[in-house]
């Protein structure tokens, strides 16, 4: 995981999304032309919901996509705009979206090499059957209610995002790069919603 600064100017900002967006294609049709003027939507608004946003999967295999103040339904096998509205969980003026691009870390590929993996397995199967070996084992709870969709945490796309990245960050990369963590301290993870889920479970 690479180390970012989300520090931007506003003006460097617009110019930089408006570059990255600036040769996508989407289909509009009426319907979401007139929606969009009644709601003083633009159009690059959308493109830059479906590079950037927080990205929900949705009925008949529509996606809803968050970004800026902005909600987009956009339906993938007609790459076609559904419709658009004002978000409730609106970025504000000083953070959030609206402010900030927010940070996409890159995809690690080398998880999805076979030969990691088995290594990975192996390694975990080993660590799990010897307790006295490990140093210790968090368990971390996250909030995954409704408000973690609210879009006002500059470099993130949403509170939830922010959450993750900075797990990720301070929680495993710095302790990792500074030796004060290893492969013999566990992690579980538990997600709160309507009710509690486990989705990670004693990992190292």
């Amino acid at each position: 995981i690479a180390r970012y600064n989300v520090t931007f100017s506003l003006e460097s900002f617009n110019r930089d999304m408006a570059e990255d967006t600036a040769l996508s294609v989407l289909h509009s049709d009426a319907h979401g032309r007139e929606r969009r003027g009644q709601r003083d939507i633009q159009k690059i608004d959308l493109l830059r919901a479906r590079r950037y946003g927080m990205e929900e999967v949705g009925r008949n295999g529509r996606i809803k996509y968050t970004y800026g103040g902005v909600v987009f339904i956009y339906d993938p096998l007609c790459n076609r705009e559904v419709t658009t509205f004002r978000s409730p969980d609106v970025a504000l003026k000083s953070s959030g979206t609206k402010y900030a691009r927010p940070v996409i870390l890159p995809k690690m590929v080398a998880y999805e090499n076979e030969t990691v993996l088995q290594q990975y397995d192996e390694l975990r199967k080993a660590i799990l059957n010897k307790p006295d070996i490990w140093t210790s084992h968090s368990v971390l709870v996250v909030d995954m209610s409704g408000s973690m969709r609210r879009d006002d945490v500059s470099g993130a796309k949403c509170r939830s995002d922010g959450v993750w990245m900075a797990l990720a960050r301070d929680y495993v990369m710095k302790p990792l790069e500074s030796k004060t963590r290893s492969h013999t301290d566990l992690i579980s993870v538990v997600v709160m919603k309507e009710e509690a889920r486990v989705v990670m479970k004693f990992e190292p």
